[in-house]
């Protein structure tokens, strides 16, 4: 048997990497706390680092999906006084493009909306996606009763693609600011709000217009919110370095410092530090080592920014990067 069947390789859907029985770092303990602390927060992390999984098990949580939670740390949390699903309206930024014109971007807020409303049995007769967004939310809470959770993932992709367009950037800035600024209209009808991206943008509109966003990237109590932790690898991936250990003709213990020197070292808040997964999962499921998230997450920003700048290497680097063996 192949341990590498059970990783959760193509998804970041919680629920899906639960009902297959994939190996899932359980991460809910941050989201309780996030929960119970607050309402609104921003999360930036790099790509493939574990966002969209970090706000599809939230929308779960806040779904109700208590079977999916036995054995993680957030089981409990479905056990209080009379909780109850909340409606939720989690809104991918991925899926939506800025690149053949603004309308395009709009038409891809209005499937995503329209794709929501219909899963709740609501219909929406606005054509442009800001009311569209404030009449849904309208819709969901008067249906339910109850305050609307709002996920947003990836909010800076669009502005991202076109760092390097100031003129398409800024039509973009100014659609992000009207849909977003929907937040801050029904902020009385809105339970809780969870925004991730890859940068901090303060002029997209977000931050300008949602000025209650607890900024936690960098804050050491979810410092490893994200990506996996020494103790983690210890215990989710032990039979894996077994398995890679055993097909390389390596010990266990070169085994581990290849995968800390190659890729461990991230860190959020200067103290903790962690390994980014998609390079694990990738490593352990092609059982050798690579440059994985190197190859397939660079921001494409920071190519645009850097190539037409001189960088001196060395005022930067003062150490060679391990081989690859």
């Amino acid at each position: 048997m192949f341990l590498n069947q059970l990783l959760p390789t193509g998804t970041a859907d919680f629920t899906e990497i639960r009902e297959k029985g994939a190996l899932y770092i359980d991460k809910t303990k941050y989201l309780v706390n996030l929960i119970d602390s607050g309402k609104a927060y921003f999360l930036s992390r790099p790509r493939r680092f574990g966002k969209s999984l970090t706000v599809s098990t939230l929308e779960s949580m806040f779904k109700g999906k208590n079977e999916f939670f036995k054995g993680l740390a957030a089981e409990e949390w479905f056990s209080r006084e009379n909780f109850s699903p909340f409606p939720v309206i989690s809104l991918d930024f991925i899926g939506v493009t800025g690149e053949f014109g603004i309308e395009l971007l709009h038409e891809g807020f209005r499937i995503q909306l329209q794709s929501i409303a219909e899963s709740y049995n609501i219909t929406l007769k606005d054509n442009l996606p800001p009311y569209m967004f404030y009449k849904l939310v309208d819709a969901l809470y008067s249906a339910f009763g109850k305050k609307v959770v709002i996920l947003v993932d990836e909010y800076d992709h669009q502005i991202n693609d076109f760092i390097d367009d100031p003129v398409r950037a800024n039509e973009i800035r100014k659609t992000m600011q009207n849909f977003l600024s929907v937040i801050k209209w029904r902020n009385s009808r809105i339970e809780f709000i969870f925004v991730t991206g890859i940068t901090k943008f303060s002029k997209t509109g977000l931050f300008s217009v949602l000025n209650n966003l607890n900024d936690i990237s960098l804050d050491e109590d979810y410092s490893a919110i994200c990506g996996c932790t020494q103790e983690e690898l210890d215990k989710y991936f032990t039979k894996y370095v077994e398995e890679l250990a055993a097909q390389t003709g390596k010990n266990e213990r070169d085994v581990k410092n290849t995968i800390e020197q190659l890729y461990y070292g991230f860190s959020f808040d200067g103290k903790t530090y962690v390994y980014n997964p998609d390079s694990l999962v990738n490593l352990f499921l092609k059982r050798k080592f690579d440059n994985f998230w190197f190859e397939s997450a660079t921001p494409t920003y920071i190519e645009k920014f850097l190539a037409n700048k001189t960088i001196i290497c060395s005022d930067y680097i003062d150490h060679e990067a391990p081989a690859l063996p």
